[in-house]
């Protein structure tokens, strides 16, 4: 049987190259300019898996821990820019202040950053591995904002984009919660299952993207966002 080792390196070239894939794709379908912050956490990912890759062993281990708390914290910003560009752009209709409208938009998020803080809440305060507290608020987030641009857009750029990250954010969830069991329980395979989980749940967003995000969807999707009223559903 493959070692553990052997079975990572798979799985990192493998996700790499289609990260890499994903990155050609969206400059050359003219995506990253018209959403340029889900260009920039695109590119950011395979970058921040690469350099990880090439200085794991290379580097003293302190060293290489603040480094990769460093690129955390990174992400988590670039994130929180994602959510702020894609809620503006649902509010963006007109001069008009549209009330409707702007509860179809906050309602969701509102009601997915309650859901988190419930959740962020309800975990044990020494739990047996660390949890990236931040990382969850903004997974429920993530999957509110995806629930807000169903209910007010018919872009398919802004839907797919959004529903990549609904998607991961909602497996990475389960799987969090999940690998606190497996650990509570001393279950190194089931620990071991769910973290790859996570690993497939970005992969399963990066395949949307890579097959779903067509030229046409991108070129619509600013032609389609809030034109009308009509665009806004219940």
């Amino acid at each position: 049987m493959a070692s553990a080792q052997t079975i990572n390196t798979i799985v990192w070239t493998f996700s790499f190259a289609l990260q890499a894939l994903l990155v050609v794709s969206i400059f050359r379908r003219g995506l990253a300019r018209r959403l340029p912050s889900f260009a920039v956490l695109i590119v950011f990912y395979p970058v921040r898996s690469a350099l990880l890759f090439v200085l794991f062993g290379h580097i003293p281990a302190d060293d290489y821990g603040s480094f990769y708390s460093t690129l955390s914290l990174v992400d988590l910003v670039l994130q929180g820019g994602f959510i702020i560009e894609i809620t503006v752009r649902l509010l963006r209709r007109s001069s008009e202040f549209n009330l409707r409208r702007h509860l179809l938009v906050l309602v969701p998020l509102v009601a997915a950053a309650a859901s988190g803080v419930v959740n962020l809440a309800l975990l044990p305060h020494h739990a047996p591995i660390p949890v990236d507290r931040i990382q969850t608020f903004i997974s429920y987030l993530l999957i509110g904002l995806f629930i807000s641009t169903i209910l007010t857009t018919t872009s398919p750029l802004l839907r797919i984009t959004t529903l990549g990250f609904a998607l991961y954010s909602s497996i990475s969830l389960v799987a969090q919660t999940e690998r606190l069991s497996a650990a509570l329980h001393r279950n190194a395979a089931a620990y071991t299952a769910w973290s790859y989980t996570i690993a497939a749940a970005y992969l399963l967003a990066v395949f949307l993207w890579v097959f779903a995000l067509k030229p046409e969807n991108s070129a619509k999707a600013f032609r389609t966002v809030d034109p009308e009223p009509r665009e806004v559903t219940p």
